[in-house]
């Protein structure tokens, strides 16, 4: 492994807030490592007089520094934003027509642009600056934006002059194999104030929003405190607007302006931007979590943290101090409150999740050694095979076409492993965690909620039904709707129960709604509403392996590592084999069968004084095993 070389550190004197009071020139060719947020990084460029190009993670970002604000005047003319919408004329216009040009792109657009300049007579390597903005999310993106990643990585590394710069850097060993030729230049600031974190440990992270939400608004007192809720999920988002019945007026919503968060929102709240005004309540996705300004005097900072489990999602907690900063101007910036779940012991330990990771990267590296050295007809018909298989996220076809592993997404396992160490461990641990940042963790408290009762309530009958009976229900509820004036059922459907009725036949009953909408009324009746040859058909058409059937509905329902009985195992697969993929009752599941599809490690439970067989089911392999099928 290579050892990172770290340079003289610089040290900002008292009563320095930017780096421009101090620093006349930007660090280059470097880790730029600034040591706290809002000070001023990415503005010390775009006002400098070289030719600069800035990518950043999100167009949200671009956005947030174009944008006229209370601080600063209209700048679109002076800085161009490449996204979506901008098109190649504008961008040689903006080159013809500035002597200084400051370009700020999005991770995906960096390719692009340099091939403009290319177009126009220039060398972008040679003529610009890059500054690469928020670098730590190439790591933590790199599972869902791989090829953006690479790309932007191998145009980087060409520049003459490039700085990648964060204020949360990842430990050294998560730094990515591309970047660790770079020096690290880190800024220590003698002004840094250490934030405040009062802790909230709770079992419902909703009833917790929600009473916040409900306190504030019945207590006088709270009149000057806007609330900034930061949180990983839009669904969670708009489970709060609902269930607390917020007005438009007394709420803002910051996230991806797509269809899809347009949906889970539902109609009548609108997305907007940071530069809108602040409300009451404002809620905020990962879109917001880096670089962008949000002012409000009155505003108070609440990280929702739900410790998710699901390895390829970042837990918010590795985003705290970039959120911290994120509200420039208010009086309360050296508080926070962070809500986060009880915490409970996980399966494994660091140390041996890591180690089952390291072997699973060997095993890797050894199936892929293999593969390559084959003639090139049989490799890229194994290469062909890997890419139909379960997983083939950690591996990526390079310019030679050949299999390569990447190592990064490895690592990015390992570091959001290591953050629900941290976060779901005892109160001592989260508060070393938390010190080491530079927070104060003032209290923890511990809240206990009652959950909402669950739709289902509302059914309005105990009696238990199958399947058809769902089925049948749903589509009366769905002909109705369709049948009525859509803006005069939307009004009505706040009082009706039928409309409630509807949602929890979705919610509680998935494969009623999939059927409609995916096989339709009369292919369902055909099937004679048989549960196993509709999942059988839903996944024909999906054309999704069976293999990768099982892996998903484990991945789905269960927080892995997990460690379970090794019959009930064979009972969770037999369920699997012959309700979800519909297999003839001779396909007999075993508990090892589990063994094709993810890493496992057998142990024993004591169970009332008697030792009983049992399998971790630790993570899903990388590769499958060669020739294995289902209920093989």
């Amino acid at each position: 492994m290579m050892n990172i070389k770290y340079l003289k550190t610089i040290t900002i004197p008292k009563g320095k807030e930017y780096l421009n009071q101090y620093l006349e020139e930007f660090p280059v060719n470097c880790l730029l490592h600034k040591g706290k947020t809002g000070c001023g990084g990415t503005e010390m460029v775009l006002n400098d007089k070289r030719n600069t190009i800035i990518a950043v993670p999100t167009k949200d970002l671009i956005k947030n520094k174009i944008e006229p604000n209370l601080n600063r005047k209209e700048r679109r003319d002076n800085i161009l934003g490449v996204m979506e919408g901008v098109e190649e004329y504008q961008i040689k216009n903006y080159i013809d027509e500035h002597e200084v040009k400051k370009i700020m792109v999005t991770y995906d657009s960096l390719p692009k642009v340099i091939k403009i300049i290319a177009a126009k007579g220039g060398n972008a390597y040679e003529d610009y600056f890059l500054l690469v903005d928020e670098y730590h999310r190439l790591f933590l993106d790199n599972l869902f934006r791989d090829k953006a990643v690479r790309n932007l990585l191998d145009e980087a590394t060409k520049f003459k002059s490039v700085t990648f710069m964060t204020a949360t850097p990842v430990d050294e060993m998560f730094i990515m194999d591309e970047l660790k030729f770079l020096p690290v230049q880190e800024i220590s600031w003698k002004t840094l104030e250490p934030v405040k974190v009062t802790v909230v440990r709770t079992n419902s992270l909703l009833e917790q929003v929600l009473f916040y939400i409900a306190y504030s608004r019945g207590c006088a007192m709270q009149g000057d405190i806007n609330f900034h809720f930061f949180v990983n999920s839009v669904a969670f988002i708009s489970s709060i607007i609902k269930k607390s019945q917020l007005p438009p007026g007394l709420f803002r919503v910051v996230c991806s302006n797509n269809n899809m968060n347009k949906k889970k929102l539902g109609e009548g709240v609108e997305i907007s931007t940071t530069s809108s005004p602040s409300k009451k309540f404002n809620f905020y996705t990962s879109t917001v979590f880096e670089g962008s300004d949000i002012l409000d005097m009155n505003g108070y900072t609440i990280v929702v943290s739900d410790g998710n489990s699901e390895g390829r999602i970042i837990d918010i907690s590795t985003s705290m101090k970039q959120i911290c900063g994120r509200i420039r101007d208010s009086k309360y910036k050296n508080r926070v409150t962070y809500i986060c779940p009880f915490p409970k012991k996980l399966e494994l330990s660091w140390e041996e999740y890591k180690a089952f990771i390291d072997k699973e990267l060997e095993n890797t590296r050894a199936g892929i050694e293999r593969i390559n050295k084959l003639e090139e007809k049989d490799r890229l018909w194994e290469i062909d095979l890997v890419k139909k298989g379960l997983n083939d996220t950690c591996i990526f076809i390079n310019k030679e076409s050949k299999l390569e592993v990447d190592t990064n997404k490895y690592m990015l396992d390992l570091y959001n492993y290591k953050k629900r160490c941290e976060l779901l461990g005892k109160d001592l641990n989260l508060q070393q965690t938390f010190s080491s940042q530079n927070y104060i963790v003032s209290e923890i408290d511990h809240v206990p909620h009652e959950r909402t009762p669950s739709l289902k309530l509302l059914a309005g009958t105990s009696t238990r039904k199958c399947f058809k009976d769902y089925f049948e229900e749903y589509v009366q509820l769905m002909e109705k709707r369709e049948g009525e004036n859509s803006l005069a059922y939307h009004f009505s459907s706040l009082f009706n129960l039928e409309e409630e009725r509807h949602q929890v036949l979705a919610k509680e009953y998935p494969l009623v709604k999939e059927a409609y909408e995916k096989l339709g009324v009369d292919k369902v009746k055909k099937m004679k509403y048989k549960t196993s040859n509709i999942k059988r058909e839903l996944g024909k058409l999906a054309n999704i392996p069976d293999a990768r059937r099982v892996v998903d509905y484990i991945k789905k329902r269960y927080a892995l590592p997990v460690k379970l009985e090794v019959s009930s195992w064979r009972e969770i697969l037999n369920h699997i084999y012959h309700v979800e993929l519909g297999l003839q009752e001779s396909a007999r599941a075993k508990a090892t069968d589990l063994d094709k599809w993810f890493i496992t490690r057998y142990g024993y439970f004591n169970q009332d004084g008697k030792t009983v067989d049992a399998m971790t089911v630790i993570r899903e392999k990388s590769i499958m095993e060669e020739g294995t099928k289902v209920g093989e």
